[in-house]
């Protein structure tokens, strides 16, 4: 049996004097349903016709009752997008992707993908940049590495490596991140795996825009050295990639004790198992933007600095005007190269004494460069805006 009952205002006494009636209650309603409050997708993207970009979308909250979404093109001529967020190139142009819910709430969020009519060419350099915050406390979440004040700018030590693998065991209470870019060495199904002591997460964007990176893999607890499935969630859904393409990729790692490792593996198209093939090698990879030194292995070289070389670079921004590269104090031949922001090269020659290179606008698309000047005895380096 169940029974409920009360003393009202006024009563008095050990047990109720009634149980409590109808004529005061009502029945519960229909549980209200939730409804999707917002619905993001990246600002923008590129595909090249012909070939196809998947578009992530998040949508919240999470436990929507119905998170699907409608898809739509505004030019199906220019690319056409499939229920998925799969968008097809078809030609040159720009075109504008929507993803609309269809739970009645009508909640959309647009991407502009710029379809284009030759696919674009990355080129690895061979190395990926590598950063240590040192001495940011004992806790193993990532959040405590990039919450940090001097994340991500200010590492304490910054270098290149040859592969996506960390040093092991090199202190306690620090973070590290190896980030850089892919470039996809065939058009295909990737699986990503991450392993690190302690916490680490992988992220991979959807191009070579960071902005655009999403979280393919992580682990809440810490692995042995390429301990590759002692988690679930260290490896990847399977992700497609276009041969030629450029990827941003960031694995983070935060350190309390015991022996560190960090590292980063795949299965390329045609390979299977239930293990990398490989940690992910140096080539397919390319540093950040202010790290790409040609050739070097460490940041920090003090061989590869001369301090009478000054490299000046004008005007920069660079409008519809002639870019001036000018080397003070050069007493040797150098080369002279200049990297788009994803590593992609787009210029390469020499440099003498004489100190000057002009370069007509022509040779740059709107974006962020990396021009640098170099031989056997220094490196110099300078970012370069083009408007």
């Amino acid at each position: 049996n169940l029974a409920v009952g009360w003393l009202k205002p006024g009563q008095a006494g050990t047990v109720p004097s009634e149980v409590v009636p109808g004529s005061v209650i009502s029945p519960l309603g229909e549980i209200p349903p939730i409804f999707v409050s917002s619905v993001n997708l990246p600002a923008s993207t590129s595909v090249a016709v012909g070939l196809q970009v998947l578009i992530p979308a998040t949508v919240l909250p999470a436990n929507a009752d119905n998170p699907v979404l409608d898809w739509a093109t505004s030019d199906s001529g220019i690319a056409t997008v499939n229920n998925s967020g799969l968008v097809t190139g078809i030609s040159a142009g720009v075109v504008n992707i929507t993803a609309t819910s269809t739970d009645g709430t009508n909640i959309s969020d647009v991407c502009v993908v710029t379809v284009d009519e030759t696919p674009p060419m990355c080129a690895a350099t061979g190395f990926v940049s590598y950063e240590v915050w040192n001495n940011i406390g004992s806790s193993i979440a990532v959040s405590s590495l990039t919450g940090n004040v001097n994340y991500p700018d200010n590492p304490s030590t910054s270098q290149q490596i040859t592969s996506m693998e960390g040093t092991t065991n090199l202190g306690e209470n620090y973070g590290a991140r190896i980030a850089g870019y892919i470039c996809a060495p065939a058009t295909g199904s990737y699986t990503f795996w991450i392993a690190a002591d302690d916490n680490a997460e992988l992220w991979l964007s959807i191009d070579d825009q960071p902005a655009n990176k999403q979280k393919i893999a992580f682990h809440t607890g810490y692995t042995w050295i390429r301990e590759w499935n002692k988690y679930a969630t260290q490896k990847s859904a399977v992700i497609n990639l276009v041969q030629g393409h450029s990827y941003y990729i960031e694995a983070l790692m935060k350190e309390a004790g015991g022996i560190d490792n960090l590292a980063v593996g795949w299965l390329k198209p045609g390979q299977s198992g239930t293990v990398p093939s490989e940690v992910i090698p140096g080539s397919v990879l390319s540093p950040l933007p202010d790290q790409a030194k040609i050739g070097s292995s460490n940041i920090g070289n003090s061989s590869l600095s001369e301090n009478d070389v000054k490299l000046l670079v004008y005007p920069n921004p660079l409008a519809n005007t002639i870019l001036n590269i000018e080397v003070e104090n050069l007493s040797t031949v150098a080369t002279l190269k200049i990297f788009t922001a994803s590593g992609v090269a787009c210029y390469e020659g020499l440099i003498d004494s004489s100190g000057t290179v002009k370069l007509d606008r022509s040779v740059f698309k709107n974006g962020i460069y990396i021009i640098k000047v170099y031989n056997e005895h220094f490196v110099k380096t300078t970012k370069l805006i083009v408007n």
